[in-house]
Formats: structure tokens, sequence, C-alpha cells
């Protein structure tokens, strides 16, 4: 199981502090949650959780369920503080996207998903990792 990280919604960083942001972001979610495919898992877990929350009241959840919100968003937490270390613009308009792909989607070797150029790969999740507003943002995967 694999993912993509896409900062998007400001383009007031030049590509290769892009790629940076993201690295530091991926860097600290593996760091955080054990491995890339684990980091995979824990988003899917909580894309589930999230989705049932919205359909159902939370005590209707699973402790599992519950679990599975918390233990992401403390990774995501600690990874977009990491990723935006020494920053000084405002946040509010940056969002940082996890996209776990399909299962049985093709990777690279490298463990990332591959899509033909200028196509927006097949995923069960276009969430933004953060929820800032509620808001989603879809944008064309930028393939790292």
């Amino acid at each position: 199981m694999h993912y993509l990280i896409r900062l998007v919604g400001n383009e007031e960083f030049p590509a290769d502090q892009r790629r940076l942001i993201e690295q530091r972001y991926d860097q600290a979610l593996v760091h955080q949650l054990g491995s890339p495919e684990q980091v995979a898992q824990a988003r899917r877990a909580w894309v589930r959780a999230k989705t049932r929350e919205d359909e159902a009241t939370s005590s209707d959840l699973s402790l599992e369920e519950k679990r599975a919100i918390v233990r992401w968003e403390r990774a995501e937490v600690a990874a977009r503080l990491l990723a935006f270390e020494g920053y000084t613009g405002a946040l509010e308009d940056i969002y940082i996207e996890v996209r776990v792909p399909l299962a049985g989607q093709d990777s690279s070797p490298e463990g990332r998903p591959q899509a033909p150029p200028g196509a927006e790969p097949e995923t069960g999740d276009t969430m933004p990792a953060i929820l800032v507003l509620g808001q989603s943002h879809p944008q064309d995967a930028d393939l790292h």
C-alpha cells in the first residue's frame, strides 16, 4: 500500500521548496506511524472512521474507529509542524493532501503510485489531510 502527498492551496512556494515540505511531511508521518505501508493503512482507517463519524453519532463509533481518528490526527499534526518548521507565513490556505490509491493500482519501485502524465490517479481518498473549515481541495496529483 502506498500514497501520494501534495501541498496545495498556496502558490508562493517554489517547486523545490514544495518538494521539501512534502518530503518532510512524508518522513514525519513515517516516523510517527512506522512505515509507508502503515501510513497508508492509518490514512485508510482514518477515512473510513471519519466517514462513519459523519454518518452516525460519535457514540456509534467503535473504540477502534475512535483510535484510528486520534492516531492519524496526532501523526498529521506532528508532520505538519515539522513540514512547515521555520515558515513564518499564514497557514490557513495551505493544505497537504494525502491520497491512498485503490487496491491493485500500479506502484513505482520507489513505492509511489504512478499515473499517466497529466492524469488524476484513481483514489478512494480525496479528503485533505488537514480539514481546515471542512473543505476539500481536489487538485491534479503532482507525482514525485
